[in-house]
């Protein structure tokens, strides 16, 4: 039987139109799937990209006199640090805007545990959830050990505040001034000063520390980084255990000698996220391959 024609009595349809047709789809569907494979590509990779929207003059963020200076200060120094400020002159998060690491600062993965400890050394009622404003004249209200254990060196605060030792007042702006702790400790430090011990940053990455640790008798190295679960630390390339110290914060031990630790933020979410995007891109990117030539056989 003419497969154009029917037994109903309906009328013949012309030979190669239905075949056609198929291809048709077959190639309008190949092709919205690899327009939508490439607009998802574009739009992932431009989560790296920095860019700004045109602003009213209001929201200008260029930097004051005395965050420049913090930002100077920085610049010129071999390790990263933290600072703080008073009311709401710069706010926690603002200030990795200018490349500070605020001890307040946080994000959604941060646990409440060392955000908890920063907050009720700058105020006593505070609770995790609401706004850690320096707005106390006491400061710092839970000691000072306990900000130096954070990293603060730099305090920027207004014109009347004054401190006691160990601040001292290292510049004066028409914006306020910025004080320094000469006892602020690194980001990371041994647990127990014995003078002879040492923990150098060798380079901050976006999700990690590269470290050199010189430890005379061994023990815990401390510091003033968020401690959440997904920490892994590498020590001289074998695996180490990361601890809970000081409330909140990361901390492990090592032997003594010199060594090479690695320190890696790697939850289990993310690595399984990343599996399965790979899995899922594989299927797309076989399926746009496959369709047109199942299609074209058929």
């Amino acid at each position: 039987q003419n497969p154009g024609t029917e037994t109903g009595g309906g009328s013949p349809s012309p030979p190669g139109r239905g075949g056609q047709g198929v291809r048709t789809r077959s190639v309008e569907s190949a092709l919205f799937s690899r327009t939508v494979l490439l607009a998802l590509a574009l739009d992932l990779a431009l989560l790296g990209v920095r860019f700004h929207p045109l602003v009213p003059p209001s929201f200008d963020l260029a930097p004051t006199p005395s965050l420049a200076f913090l930002m100077q200060e920085e610049r010129k120094s071999p390790e990263p640090f933290r600072v703080l400020a008073e009311y709401g002159d710069l706010l926690p998060n603002l200030s990795s805007y200018y490349g500070l690491w605020d001890a307040r600062g946080n994000d959604p993965m941060q646990p409440a545990a060392a955000l908890g400890v920063a907050g009720r050394l700058l105020n006593p009622d505070y609770r995790v959830g609401l706004p850690n404003n320096l707005e106390t004249l006491r400061f710092p209200f839970g000691g000072q050990a306990g900000i130096d254990r954070l990293g603060v060196r730099y305090l920027f605060a207004r014109e009347a505040r004054r401190l006691p030792a160990p601040w001292t007042p290292v510049f004066a702006g028409p914006d306020g001034r910025v004080w320094k702790n000469a006892r602020a400790r690194p980001i990371f430090f041994p647990r127990l000063e014995s003078g002879e011990d040492r923990v150098t940053i060798e380079r901050v990455r976006p999700n990690g520390f590269d470290l050199t640790v010189e430890s005379r008798t061994g023990g815990l190295v401390a510091s003033s980084v968020s401690h959440a679960r997904g920490w892994r630390v590498a020590l001289d390339g074998g695996a180490g255990e990361v601890r809970r110290v000081n409330a909140g914060f990361v901390g492990f031990e090592v032997p003594p000698g010199r060594h090479r630790a690695v320190l890696d933020y790697r939850p289990a979410g993310w690595t399984w996220g990343l599996r399965f995007f790979v899995l899922g891109l594989i299927g797309i990117l076989g399926y746009c391959l496959r369709r047109p030539w199942t299609s074209s056989t058929t």
